[in-house]
């Protein structure tokens, strides 16, 4: 019975963060669409797309661990 308890509580965590990591990926490809984004520095913008790949790449990893223990 723990064993089930368990498989739910790691099931709901990994969806919660999947949620999150949605929310900041749809806020921070807003911001790459912005005006804003243009303004900052080059560095800033290679930096902000750095953190979008590496977001991707976190997002397919938390999507691959539900998959495998749902």
């Amino acid at each position: 019975m723990e064993k089930i308890k368990d498989k739910f509580t790691l099931l709901g965590n990994l969806i919660k963060e999947i949620r999150d990591v949605k929310t900041r990926l749809t806020k921070l490809v807003k911001f790459k669409e912005s005006e804003e984004f243009y303004e900052l520095s080059e560095e800033n913008q290679e930096l902000l797309n750095e953190q979008y790949k590496s977001m991707v790449k976190y997002l397919g990893t938390l999507e691959k661990r539900f998959e495998l223990n749902k």
